[in-house]
């Protein structure tokens, strides 16, 4: 027990949880960890292609969505197979360590195209969240946001 202020001169560690009534950061707040998984989901269209940098906490999430794609038989008749994408959850994302409750999710574009199609995070629960959007993507177009969890 310390009772009175305290100075370090250096580095502190905590191993364990660490509870304070009020912090004041006079820099900058640095997250680590290992980055979540990712995987894109029916909505981002066949052979969608998705990329997480980051941790638990914050990141960037990359989605190239994917195509339906349209051949002629020899019989002149046209084929389509697979999908583009449509309005709804396209990216699911894991946790690497489950928060203790649901935590808040915030979800930002990152670059001007993905303002079009108003993302935003779904699902929310202690193991991870879905993106989701409102605006149907445009088939193989590269969209970006910006991701920050915080329970």
């Amino acid at each position: 027990t310390v009772t009175g202020n305290t100075t370090i001169d250096g580095n502190l560690t905590v191993i364990g949880m660490t509870t304070v009534n009020n912090i004041t950061i006079n820099g900058h707040i640095i997250t680590s960890g290992s980055t979540p998984q990712i995987s894109a989901l029916t909505n981002a269209g066949t052979n969608a292609k998705v990329t997480i940098t980051g941790n638990d906490t914050a990141g960037t999430i990359t989605i190239t969505t994917g195509s339906a794609t349209t051949t002629v038989n020899s019989t002149g008749q046209t084929i389509t197979s697979g999908n583009n994408p449509s309005v709804g959850d396209l990216i699911n994302v894991v946790f690497n360590k489950a928060y203790g409750i649901s935590p808040t999710v915030t979800l930002t574009p990152n670059n001007a195209i993905s303002t079009g199609i108003e993302v935003y995070p779904s699902n929310q629960n202690n193991n991870g969240f879905i993106v989701s959007v409102n605006q149907q993507p445009a088939p193989n177009t590269t969209y970006m946001f910006e991701y920050f969890v915080i329970q």
